[in-house]
């Protein structure tokens, strides 16, 4: 793996580590002003997306690889 993979995965973990907090926060009522409580479903929905996109890259990086 080369440097600059590895700075796309590092930003891909990030991002998605990021949106698991987003979600976190929408789907819970911890406070009375919540400014995702709005978009729950695109929010969840946007991390599942996300997180098969990230699946399916690592796939194809492992498979391509491995070969």
């Amino acid at each position: 793996m080369n440097l600059l993979t590895k700075i796309i995965w590092t930003l891909c973990i990030l991002i998605w580590f990021m949106m698991l907090i987003v979600m976190t926060i929408a789907l819970t009522d911890i406070t009375s002003w919540n400014p995702f409580k709005e978009y729950r479903f695109i929010i969840v929905i946007g991390f599942i997306a996300i997180s098969g996109f990230i699946l399916n890259a690592y796939k194809n990086r492992i498979n391509t690889h491995n070969v």
